[in-house]
């Protein structure tokens, strides 16, 4: 919610508790580890991986300056492997993905190709490699981040701006995928074809998704409201 902190909401959305980070300035993406004993969350403005607790009070674990390997990068997403690595997206600076193991210590990174800003939004499939992001264009783009890395083919092109993206089951790209589009929330197939939108009235700035557990519902905000549906 900017400002460097974030809400917690239970999960029929009554507000609980704020937590910050004490930097200021925008807060963007978050992801639990495979643990789920810590909250990874991007403070945009500084550049940072913020770790939380999750036990309460939510006390900070540790700071990740991606912005030592990236000046001025904004980190934006982050998304974690099964062997607990961690990826941070960067829309600004040069542009890269980076590659933390673990222990938050920087392992590599990946010049993707990109279109109007940078590595934005991202999601890894469940080969471990594969990842998909857009880069607030209109293709939703796949790079593989495997060995020294390659770009991939695009996975679709369906115009307008781009930003949260996520894998639905069963994570290959086969289930297709949802991606915030700015005006909706478009689903698309195996194939990269939409076949369906959701969308709110008086919402046209779809920004952030996550997927639910079970796999067919989401959460989704829009920058311009504040709202969360």
């Amino acid at each position: 919610v900017a400002g460097g902190s974030y809400n917690v909401y239970d999960n029929v959305g009554v507000f609980k508790e704020t937590v910050s980070d004490g930097l200021g300035g925008f807060t963007t993406g978050c992801a639990f580890n495979g643990a789920l004993d810590k909250l990874y969350t991007t403070n945009f403005s500084s550049t940072k991986v913020v770790v939380y607790n999750d036990v309460s009070p939510h006390t900070i674990a540790q700071t990740v300056d991606t912005n030592a390997i990236n000046a001025g990068g904004h980190s934006e997403s982050v998304v974690f492997a099964a062997n607990g690595d961690f990826y941070v997206g960067h829309p600004d600076g040069d542009d890269d993905i980076q590659r933390y193991n673990s222990a938050g210590v920087y392992q590599q990174s990946y010049d993707v190709a990109i279109e109007a800003r940078g590595s934005d939004w991202m999601d890894l499939a469940a080969d471990q490699q594969t990842m998909f992001y857009t880069s607030e264009g209109g293709l939703v783009k796949r790079y593989d981040v495997s060995g020294a890395g390659a770009q991939l083919a695009d996975f679709a092109a369906i115009g307008g701006i781009n930003f949260a993206l996520r894998l639905l089951p069963p994570g290959d790209g086969s289930g297709g995928l949802l991606v915030a589009h700015t005006a909706d929330i478009k689903r698309l197939d195996g194939t990269g074809a939409v076949v369906q939108t959701y969308d709110a009235p008086g919402e046209d700035g779809w920004f952030s998704l996550n997927l639910d557990p079970n796999g067919t519902s989401f959460w989704a905000g829009d920058f311009g409201t504040n709202n969360f549906y």
